[in-house]
């Protein structure tokens, strides 16, 4: 009898402590870098382009592709400003451009004033209700690219500012 008991008790140690080690928080993922593949939330990064390297742009230009038809148009849109794209029912609302995408310590910025590797935060709709938010970078396209089952938008440049050199 005593031993039955010994042998019950051992064995609740023995799950309770396999519970435990289950339940550990999960780092970063294997093959991954820390910060990458984290269980824990992030916030969002923190935009802070300086104000000359604003002005220096002024909109963005997109390709638009119907992958039915195959047919492209390009589509220029202003920051701030919601732009409806000709023949579908999508409005591209350009939020911000950033010439040198660079992040780091949950800020995004521009790392100069030049093309370095531009991207533009802008979200699209269809229909009224939001479809995608987020980056689209002209050098990478197929990062966080906007799904659509009949588009396909690209960053294609930016545009400069009246004056700007």
């Amino acid at each position: 009898m005593k031993v039955r008991i010994g042998c019950l008790v051992l064995a609740g140690f023995l799950v309770v402590g396999c519970r435990r080690h289950e339940e550990k928080p999960a780092g970063p993922a294997a093959g991954m870098p820390a910060g990458h593949g984290s269980a824990s939330p992030r916030k969002p990064a923190v935009i802070e382009v300086p104000d000359a390297i604003k002005a220096r742009w002024k909109a963005g230009r997109f390709s638009v592709v119907d992958t039915s038809t195959k047919k492209t148009v390009t589509l220029t849109a202003e920051v701030g400003k919601a732009t409806p794209i000709p023949g579908t029912d999508l409005t591209l609302k350009l939020e911000a451009l950033v010439p040198d995408f660079s992040m780091g310590n949950g800020v995004i910025t521009s790392k100069s004033d030049k093309l370095g590797n531009p991207a533009a935060k802008a979200s699209i709709s269809e229909g009224g209700a939001e479809r995608f938010n987020g980056w689209f970078f002209s050098m990478f396209p197929e990062a966080h690219p906007f799904e659509h089952p009949k588009y396909q938008i690209r960053l294609v440049s930016f545009v400069p500012a009246e004056g700007a050199h």
